[in-house]
């Protein structure tokens, strides 16, 4: 390098010194520029629900949140009022005489096993939902009492097995006999007795009110989710539970496009008598638990407090898992192979009650 006298060696170092300056401050304007318009994560595209687009996370969050008011027992939208209703459980009847059923599309849940002699009945739990028209009402038996007891609900039944009446009476259940309660109950005159005793909503919770029962129930609700997309849900599944003879086959369908199950009752479309449709259910829960036969008429004694193998069948899948109940007073939950809760479509929920030695058939996991 040629020898460079002192100023030539300042005039370099303040030349070198300026390019550094202006460089720097070029990279630093550049990057600035490029970061305050370069688009972040959640706006680099847009998430689409249905056919409306949001823009980022906080609108999608808003989109899919729960309704501020819904039923406790299926999840439904409602009003606060009606959230705060204390449920009606009603025992309504399922030999052949008695069908089609009135009412049953109108329950929040329905529990289906076994009664004696391998016919099946139905525990209808209603809360939301007002029906003019319920029936047949059959008579309690004991399970169907601890049942309703979890729901800390008002029971609505045509008498009783000894057993039955010890169980009200032992669990302090809120019960409307018809025996004691006929004002709220009637007989239609187009069908034979004993399939022929009907009741209403309105004429439970009134008779109720005069009996000073609490209008408002406090149980632990199950958990609820939205329903699934279109695209994730199966063309076709189906779930057959056999509980003894074939009249009392209960068989369902998975409707695709409306994400729930149509339900079959011996082999015939089961319908409801007020509506003349076929059920529709968002949720089928199988709990297989110990039934015995208990005396000579064929009654039988069901396991409703403990755990054991379920089954639960939404959105088109199944999953096995886990029912448990703690004790008389708790509801039944269902748990899946991971121990985590499951969450239960918005709708009509059937709790199918099985022993161990009869078949639920549905295609493969």
């Amino acid at each position: 390098m040629p020898f460079q006298n002192k100023k030539g060696r300042e005039n370099l170092v303040k030349k070198n010194l300026t390019i550094l300056l202006t460089l720097t401050l070029v990279g630093t304007v550049s990057f600035i520029v490029y970061f305050s318009l370069t688009p972040s994560k959640t706006q680099e595209k847009e998430l689409i629900i249905g056919e409306k687009s949001v823009e980022n996370k906080e609108e999608l969050v808003e989109e899919i949140k729960p309704p501020e008011y819904f039923c406790p027992v299926c999840g439904e939208k409602t009003t606060e009022e009606d959230s705060k209703l204390r449920p009606l459980a009603i025992i309504i009847e399922n030999h052949p005489a008695a069908r089609p059923q009135s009412g049953l599309e109108d329950a929040c849940i329905v529990y289906e096993t076994l009664a004696e002699g391998g016919i099946t009945r139905f525990l209808a739990i209603y809360t939301h939902k007002d029906c003019k028209n319920i029936g047949p009402v059959r008579s309690v038996r004991e399970y169907f009492a601890s049942i309703a007891k979890g729901y800390d609900a008002i029971l609505a039944h045509c008498g009783g097995s000894p057993t039955g009446y010890s169980t009200v009476k032992e669990l302090h259940v809120a019960a409307l006999d018809e025996f004691a309660n006929s004002g709220a109950y009637w007989r239609a005159k187009n069908r034979n007795r004993p399939h022929n005793l009907y009741t209403s909503t309105e004429n439970l919770r009134k008779r109720a009110a005069q009996k000073k029962f609490d209008s408002e129930a406090n149980f632990e609700s199950f958990k609820f989710k939205d329903d699934i997309s279109i695209q994730e849900r199966p063309d076709e599944t189906y779930v057959e539970i056999d509980f003894s003879s074939p009249k009392f086959k209960a068989k369902y369908e998975y409707d695709k496009g409306k994400n729930s199950y149509v339900r079959f009752m011996g082999g015939l479309p089961h319908k409801d008598s007020n509506s003349g449709e076929q059920l529709q259910v968002k949720n089928i829960l199988v709990q297989i638990t110990s039934i015995q036969i208990v005396d000579k008429i064929g009654r039988v004694k069901i396991g409703t407090v403990g755990n054991g193998t379920a089954y639960a069948f939404l959105d088109g899948k199944a999953t096995k898992g886990k029912w448990v109940r703690e004790n008389s007073t708790s509801t039944i939950k269902f748990y899946d192979e991971f121990g985590k809760e499951i969450k239960l479509n918005r709708g009509q929920t059937w709790i199918e009650i099985i022993p161990p030695n009869r078949k639920v058939n549905f295609p493969k996991i």
